[in-house]
């Protein structure tokens, strides 16, 4: 006998010594292939306002952080007014900049969007 007349018996065991029932409602069977989800074509102004906004939103929060580390070293190291107040004339006027002209940009773009002239 060659290669090719030997038989491969595959035998099929359950492992989990639990009974099955034969019987599966159609409301209790697990579905193989889950509803993918439904797809949209890519819209380039919906991510260019996204990220706008966040980038708006972003530089927000950091003028938030700025101002609150501001106040905290000021409520804990009163002594050092002097250093802070250097430090955030150095640092404040570049991020109000930033955040307005970043707020400007994001409003701008918005509403020249929604008047139909962007």
């Amino acid at each position: 006998m060659g290669a090719d007349d030997q038989a491969v018996t595959v035998e099929e065991r359950d492992l989990t010594g639990q009974e099955l029932d034969a019987l599966v409602s159609e409301s209790s069977a697990v579905k193989l292939r889950p509803e993918s989800p439904p797809v949209r074509p890519f819209d380039l102004a919906r991510e260019q306002e996204m990220i706008r906004g966040r980038i708006a939103w972003g530089l927000v929060v950091m003028l938030a952080v700025l101002i609150l580390i501001a106040f905290g070293t000021l409520w804990f190291k009163a002594d050092q007014f002097d250093q802070l107040e250097k430090l955030l004339t150095i640092i404040f006027a570049p991020v109000i900049a930033l955040v307005g002209t970043a707020t400007g940009y994001y409003f701008g773009g918005k509403s020249a969007h929604h008047d139909g002239r962007g």
